[in-house]
This record gives C-alpha cells, sequence and structure tokens, in this order.
C-alpha cells in the first residue's frame, strides 16, 4: 500500500496543508467533489490533476487542465504518469505544492526496492524488481518477460539488468527501436531515477532507492515547510514571480543557486563525484614529494610531449635504428650483386 502523503501549498509563508493523500485515488481542482482537495486558485482548472496509488508508489496525471501542471519544474504532459516522491513540487497553474510523507514510527526506515514500473497503453501492468544482479526485464524476444505485439525474431529489442551498482538498458534487436527519455537508445545506459523506457507499446518507469533514507522521512506530523514559494536543492519551481515580473508564472522556470553557510564548502557528494579520479603520476610526486617507480611512466592519459627521460627507451632506439640500417644495407647489397 502507498503511503501516505501530504501536500503543502507553497503560496503562504508558513506553508499550510491542502490536503492528504491517504491509499485512494483524489483529484485535485477549483471545483469540490467526492476524493477531492480543493485548490483555491483561479488559475487552477476544476478537475486540474489526480494523484493514483500503484503499489506502494504515488503518481500524477494532468487531466488536460487549461493552465498545465509541472513536476520539479518540467512540464506534464496530459494523461501521462508521473511517478512522485516526497521532496517533490507538484505545480498546477500558480500553485505551488510540496510532497511530503507523514512520519513513521518505525525506528528503521523503509527504503523500498529498485523495480521497474511497467505500462502498457496508459494503464499500469506490472512492477519488476531489480535483482541484485543479472536481467530484471527482458521486452520482446524468444524469452520475453513482455512480448510485443509484432514479435517474430529471436532476439529481444530491450533488456534491463544489474551491474554492479548500476542498472543499465541497452538495445539488441534493432527491428523494434527502443527509446531513454525520447532519445533512440543505440547504446548501453546507466539509469537514473525516474527514467522512462518505451519499446513498442510499452512504457517502463525505473524506480530508484532514494539517496538518503532520512532524506525520504517527514519530521513530525505537525511540523511544515516554514517558508513559502521557494526552490530547494533538485526541485525548480516553473515561474517565480521577479520585480518587475506581474506575470511571472508565464514565463520559463528560474533556478536559484543553492546559498550555503559562510565558509562551508560543498561536500564530495553534493559535487556529484561518485568516483576516485585518477590522478597523473607527476602530480603524486608533487604531492607526496617523492619519485614515483620507473614502472608509473605510463600513465593512462599520455602526456602529449614526448621525454627521453628513461635509459630503456634510448637503448630500445639505437637498436631499431642500427637494425633499419642494416636492413637498409642488406638490401642494397643484393640490388647491386
Amino acid at each position: 500500500m502507498a503511503k501516505t502523503l501530504i501536500l503543502y501549498d507553497l503560496r503562504q509563508t508558513p506553508a499550510v496543508e491542502a490536503g492528504r493523500l491517504e491509499g485512494r485515488e483524489v483529484v485535485l481542482g477549483r471545483e469540490a467533489g467526492l476524493e477531492t482537495i480543493v485548490i483555491n486558485s483561479t488559475g487552477v482548472s476544476r478537475q486540474h490533476g489526480l494523484f493514483t496509488p500503484i503499489r506502494n508508489h504515488w503518481f500524477y496525471r494532468d487531466m488536460g487542465s487549461t493552465n498545465g501542471s509541472w513536476v520539479n519544474g518540467q512540464p506534464c504532459k496530459k494523461s501521462k504518469w508521473y511517478l512522485i516522491k516526497p521532496g517533490d513540487v507538484v505545480q498546477l497553474a500558480d500553485t505551488p505544492l510540496q510532497i511530503s510523507e507523514l512520519a513513521s514510527r518505525s525506528i528503521v526506515p523503509d527504503l523500498g526496492i529498485r523495480s521497474l514500473l511497467v505500462f502498457a497503453r496508459g494503464d499500469f501492468q506490472e512492477e519488476y524488481p531489480i535483482p541484485e544482479y543479472g536481467r530484471a526485464l527482458v521486452i520482446g524476444g524468444a524469452k520475453a518477460d513482455l512480448k510485443l505485439d509484432i514479435d517474430i525474431y529471436e532476439l529481444p529489442s530491450l533488456v534491463v539488468e544489474r551491474r554492479g551498482e548500476g542498472v543499465v538498458a541497452f538495445p539488441i534487436a534493432k527491428e523494434t527501436k527502443a527509446y531513454c527519455n525520447d532519445q533512440e537508445l543505440a547504446l548501453p545506459v546507466i539509469l537514473k531515477d525516474r527514467d522512462e523506457l518505451r519499446c513498442g507499446h510499452y512504457i517502463v518507469v525505473y524506480n530508484d532507492l532514494p539517496p538518503d533514507a532520512a532524506a525520504a522521512q517527514m519530521p513530525a506530523e505537525d511540523s511544515r515547510p516554514a517558508t513559502g514559494i521557494r526552490e530547494s536543492a533538485g526541485t525548480k519551481l516553473f515561474g517565480t514571480q521577479e520585480p518587475g515580473d506581474e506575470h511571472g508564472w508565464e514565463h520559463s522556470a528560474r533556478h536559484t543557486a543553492q546559498k550555503l553557510p559562510f565558509g562551508k564548502g560543498l561536500a564530495q557528494d553534493d559535487l556529484g563525484v561518485d568516483e576516485t579520479i585518477a590522478l597523473d603520476p607527476r602530480e603524486m610526486e608533487k604531492r607526496l614529494n617523492y619519485e614515483s617507480h620507473p614502472a608509473m611512466r605510463y600513465s593512462i592519459q599520455q602526456d602529449s610531449n614526448f621525454t627521453w627521460s628513461a635509459l630503456e627507451d634510448k637503448l630500445i632506439l639505437v637498436l631499431g635504428l642500427g637494425l633499419l640500417l642494416a636492413l637498409m644495407g642488406l638490401v642494397l647489397w643484393w640490388v647491386l650483386k
């Protein structure tokens, strides 16, 4: 069952609770009705958007509203499914709503699992968990988890599998094209949270684990965001008004820089560095103040400047030049013989 989510209206300071999502489909709009969260704004349509629980997840769909919807600053297409998570901002016309999760009484946070959510012709079909290793989903081919309408080929059209800590999607058969975020998939790609794969009449949404368990947990039930409309790290609001901009919500999304306390820099995780950076051996010599072993002179990234420092290199060049001259002498002697 999907967790209870709380919607906070960010137009006010402090933000106020606009409604809750508690396991049943809920309509958001200006018109009151059964299972409806009323949004008092003339820019919001009578039936603007729809929140739907699927398994342990919540999805949002725009119902063909007049002024549109945005999820984290990205415009929503009519009737398209958008996976919603705590911390997201769903904006209905000029009304941004922040999504928070109701505090859990459990000591151990429920992180969920990595999974693939499959839709077929607009309807939810199945959820496939990501294994610790190996294939998670195969579309098309002789041993497919999901068959295509025209499926006469032996090889699959799209494969998603776990490789180490990453989840990779790649095509094999080229007869049915596969797409990742509307870009044709020609080479393997490492999936990111909420990436969308499309192959035939299937749409697959990748659901990744939250980067930090604490980030997915709401504080106490009676706590709420302390400020009004704002943009947090990783969240974009569409049309935040600026001085001299009377109709800011009609313009494109604006971004605010992340502010840090004076003298404090971004942590390594905030910079997006998730792998060790290889250092050049000469840089290591400068940092550690000693000469590296001769075997380390061959670095992965070759320097464009040629050096004559290694004795072995000199000896090889001299021997090579001598053998070349000897060969040329033998050829000349054979010709003049």
